[in-house]
């Protein structure tokens, strides 16, 4: 038992933990917007987690874990939610939320982790949700970034346009962290035109990791060896294109239609 400002803390206490993937999001320039429009600038905040309440985070199973007045944090049950979450924060502000007096825009910035988190009775706790809102501070107005757990999450072009910002200083983070900022997916213009599509079609096939839906208590582990095993005999199967397991990885999980 350990006594800390005259407090007994238990230091065998466990909390629940689970795997989650944070978003921390905050007001670009927060304090110089609020010495020019306090009262605008409350108001529009107030509006922005009412939307967020009421319609993001509803739509893509997320839960609002705090608000700061300017920035909040939020879990997701995976990273494409997460990151859909994100977009839909910076378009309400880019398109719904009116400038300030003096004429300024209010712009977020985001950051996305994946990582295990503890469950406290009012917050999450864990060093995953520190860095989470460390890597916030990477991001420009209007943009999103990700840590390298949570874009390997993501699938490049088809969840989102990934761009590697490389090996990341951080305050307080001993060791530099791979970033990357993160985009909404460009949808193609078209098809492309073709005059033969005979010699351009070719056999495609995804193998994503299995779930173990028998055993009652599934492991993870033996889905994706099975992947990897399967992924490298096919790959040898001419006129078959095998798609990477980095791309099929991050559908581990997903409740999404074929």
């Amino acid at each position: 038992m350990t006594t800390v400002g005259g407090s007994s803390i238990d230091a065998g206490l466990e909390l629940p933990s689970r795997v989650a993937v944070v978003l921390v999001v905050d007001l670009v320039e927060s304090v110089r917007l609020m010495e020019v429009d306090e009262r605008g600038v409350i108001a529009r905040w107030q509006a922005f987690i009412a939307h967020v309440q009421e319609s993001v985070l509803p739509a893509t199973s997320g839960r609002l874990v705090k608000s700061l007045g300017d920035g909040l944090m939020a879990e997701f049950p995976n990273a494409s939610t997460a990151f859909q979450a994100a977009c839909a924060m910076h378009r309400w502000m880019a398109r719904q939320c009116d400038p300030i007096s003096d004429g300024s825009a209010l712009m977020l910035r985001a950051g996305l982790h994946a990582s295990k988190i503890f469950d406290a009775k009012l917050d999450i706790l864990g060093i995953g949700v520190n860095l989470a809102a460390r890597i916030t501070t990477l991001a420009e107005g209007g943009e999103t970034v990700a840590t390298v757990e949570a874009r390997d999450l993501l699938s490049d072009s088809l969840d989102a346009e990934i761009d590697d910002l490389g090996d990341c200083h951080l305050k307080h983070i001993e060791h530099t962290v791979r970033v990357y900022r993160l985009g909404p997916a460009r949808q193609p213009l078209s098809i492309p035109k073709t005059d033969s599509y005979a010699t351009s079609l070719c056999a495609a096939v995804a193998v994503i990791p299995f779930a173990d839906r028998l055993s009652s208590q599934p492991s993870r582990g033996i889905g994706d060896i099975l992947a990897d095993g399967l992924i490298g005999q096919l790959s040898q199967s001419p006129g078959l294109h095998v798609v990477s397991r980095l791309s099929s990885a991050c559908f581990r999980d997903r409740e999404a239609s074929l």
